[in-house]
């Protein structure tokens, strides 16, 4: 293997040397998603750079020699001064600016840039990937690049250079399997990052490059995805939402395996097939009840705008839906919303799962033949899935459920048949299913009382519904649309707000949510008088839990350093913290003390 000097000696042969008069440029930083952008696409690099580069940072005069890793922009995906990452190599705006030499650098060629202005020195080293050219760059401020750090440099590059190629080799081939499965397929990486897509993939999203896919996260295209990358997650036949070509569609789970990386750890190998052959599902024709079917549902949050769009999207199929959040949040307004906009003629019917006993709740859901049990009604009742046929049934508070009922359920959701107790008459429904829960149901699953099998049957499409003190945003907008709902449902005199209450509705934490705020509304429109609400007529605590925990910290350091005169190692030591964290904490709440 030849030496780092004879390594040196030989690229300096063919260095592209270049003596310049105009001044280097300042540093200037690309925008923070760009940036995330260039680092997911160059990641496989940037892993391998690290451990290298941080195996010879102490070599580095930091001070005026920097050692980067740029992309063919100039912008630095790493380096061994963090603050540097997102912005731009001064010296590649020059090389930017300059086509031959840019041209050169592509092709494989060594760049040593010299800026006689400046006194700043720079060195290029290409490591070329399969379009363009990632460089290893070590720049100095004070002067040429000393012979000491190139040589340095170029081991580096030497290194970083052979286990790039080899890396490349093993994706090459992994892609190549990958091509010859005949079900659509692609590599996640332990980030959640697309690291590659065979050809019948590209074909189903309907690109020409699998570029065009590398490097975005796999949560921007199927919906809960966490569970699908799950080693231990749902089993081949598992159904699942993804989006291509402007629509949600129902995939199934063909294969998924987990393979070991030379570098990124971990990635995960999805095949899936899409039950509706790529076939766009047309939208249902629009009447004026699908139209406005979310129309009750105010936000303006991301968080409330993405749930109402996945909503919208998945109205137009049969899959089962499980909404999340806490109690008030809004779980079966959006329910009813999946159900007017779906189209369905039959009706939607909830029932509360944690109302009922387990043997009540069985013949609520299933219903009964007459004399099935001492005090049966003559003729029987029909149950809730029969009711829900040609429509929609929601199961709220779906984690109350009990194990037996569970096991029904699943029953019921395989093969769509219910049989009345005391019946021996199978019944065929045909019923679309939205459960939800203020409970964490994977959390269930892992402690065992909830059935594994049944989670994923309901997990299909995930919509989690955020608590109000997470969009405090939509909280203005909202208060107005309920306290005019209020006047219109009781036929009373419109009123407003004033000016000081949405100061005040804004600070509070609403551990009740949306709920909690008509109550709180409705009891203030109910005692204020005049055409105004009042902030006297809101009747709520004005700080919020963030603040009273804040206020509570201020006041326990400040007794603490009062009691031990300002003690800095006694308070710390009383509070179970470390003198740096109690510096930190007094910084960021305003205490002034002398340290002691």
């Amino acid at each position: 293997m030849p030496t780092p000097l004879e390594v040196l000696n030989h690229y300096e042969s063919s260095m592209l040397r270049i003596d310049v008069v105009t001044r280097i440029p300042d540093l200037y930083f690309i925008p923070r998603n760009e940036l995330q952008q260039r680092i997911n696409q160059y990641q496989d690099i940037i892993n391998l750079s690290r451990p290298i580069m941080s195996y010879f940072a102490p070599n580095f005069d930091n001070k005026y020699m920097h050692l980067n890793l740029i992309d063919p922009d100039g912008c630095i995906l790493h380096s061994l001064e963090d603050d540097h990452v997102g912005a731009v190599c001064p010296g590649f705006i020059y090389i930017n600016n300059n086509a031959a030499i840019k041209e050169s650098l592509l092709q494989g060629a060594i760049v040593d840039l010299y800026s006689i202005e400046a006194n700043e020195g720079l060195v290029s080293m290409p490591i070329l990937t399969r379009d363009s050219a990632v460089c290893l760059t070590i720049t100095s401020m004070k002067g040429r690049i000393p012979n000491d750090y190139l040589r340095m440099a170029f081991f580096i590059y030497q290194m970083l250079y052979a286990q790039y190629r080899m890396v490349s080799e093993f994706n090459k081939a992994t892609d190549t399997l990958v091509d010859i499965n005949s079900e659509s397929t692609l590599i996640v990486n332990e980030d959640g990052l697309i690291t590659s897509a065979n050809a019948k993939c590209m074909e189903f999203f309907g690109v020409d490059s699998k570029d065009i896919l590398t490097g975005i996260h796999v949560n921007e295209i199927i919906d809960d995805h966490r569970h699908l990358l799950d080693p231990s997650g749902p089993p081949n036949g598992h159904s699942f939402m993804i989006y291509a070509r402007d629509e949600w569609r129902t995939a199934e789970l063909v294969n998924r395996k987990v393979l070991q990386m030379p570098v990124g750890g971990k990635h995960t190998v999805l095949s899936f097939r899409c039950q509706n052959s790529l076939q766009i599902i047309p939208a249902p024709a629009v009447d004026h009840e699908r139209k406005d079917a979310f129309k009750g549902i105010i936000g303006s949050s991301p968080e409330m705008k993405k749930n109402i769009t996945i909503a919208h999207k998945v109205s137009a199929l049969p899959s089962t839906v499980l909404i999340e959040g806490e109690s008030g949040t809004g779980k079966e307004l959006i329910a009813q919303g999946i159900h007017l906009a779906s189209g369905r003629k039959g009706p939607f019917v909830a029932i509360n799962c944690g109302s009922l006993s387990k043997e009540l709740l069985q013949s609520e859901l299933f219903g009964y033949a007459e004399g099935a049990f001492t005090g049966a009604k003559k003729g029987g009742k029909t149950g809730k899935f029969k009711q829900a046929d040609g429509g929609t049934i929601f199961l709220d508070e779906i984690g109350e459920m009990s194990e037996e009922m569970q096991v029904s359920l699943l029953r019921f959701m395989q093969d769509k048949v219910i049989v009345p107790l005391a019946d021996t008459k199978p019944q065929k429904v045909d019923v679309r299913i939205i459960a939800a829960t203020n409970r964490n149901l994977r959390q269930e699953v892992e402690t065992g009382s909830f059935r594994e099998d049944l989670f994923y049957r309901l997990n299909v499409v995930n919509i989690k519904m955020p608590p109000l003190r997470e969009r405090k945003e939509d909280i203005p907008l909202l208060a107005e649309y309920i306290l005019q709902d209020i006047c219109t449902e009781y036929g009373i005199p419109f009123k407003n707000f004033n000016k000081n209450c949405m100061k005040k509705l804004t600070q509070y934490d609403w551990p009740g949510n949306v709920r909690e705020l008509r109550n709180v509304i409705e009891r203030a429109l109910i005692v204020s008088s005049g055409d105004r609400i009042t902030v006297e007529d809101l009747l709520i605590d004005a700080m919020p839990q963030s603040e009273r925990l804040i206020d509570m910290e201020y006041s326990t350091i400040m007794e603490l350093l009062g009691r031990y005169d300002g003690n800095i190692s006694a308070t710390a030591k009383t509070l179970g913290i470390a003198r740096t964290t109690l510096y930190r904490k007094m910084k960021k709440l305003g205490i002034e003390v002398n340290a002691r």
